[in-house]
């Protein structure tokens, strides 16, 4: 598994994520929930999403007053798959983001947004 950091400075908010998620992984998943807060349910039901090991899934939890979320990608199938589940993913965030700063989605910064997460994703990989 692949882990990176993206800060998004002008929203002071951070981003962990994980990418090609095992169920073996499924611990530092967990523990990285912990550490932003996340309630114990919403941990537990990610320990059950992360042990099912299905490939081309994903989970984002975030942490509206901590400005902080975490996101795992599972294995994908291919290519078109990793697309289709991390912009999936990152699209949550975009939404948790919106949600607290009050940020309507019609508009032009939530796409903004989007564009600089996918930015950071492929750098990783680009």
């Amino acid at each position: 598994m692949i882990s990176q950091e993206i800060y998004l400075e002008k929203y002071d908010w951070k981003v962990l994520v994980f990418y090609g998620l095992e169920s073996s992984d499924t611990d530092e998943v967990c523990n990285s929930l912990v550490q932003i807060g996340c309630t114990e349910k919403a941990v537990e039901s990610a320990r059950e999403h992360c042990l099912r090991g299905m490939p081309n899934t994903g989970l984002t939890y975030s942490n509206l007053a901590g400005r902080k979320s975490v996101v795992a990608v599972s294995r994908t199938t291919s290519e078109y798959e990793f697309v289709n589940t991390v912009t999936h993913e990152m699209f949550h965030v975009v939404t948790h983001i919106c949600e607290l700063l009050g940020i309507d989605l019609k508009d032009e910064e939530p796409c903004y947004m989007m564009g600089w997460l996918c930015q950071a994703v492929s750098r990783i990989f680009i």
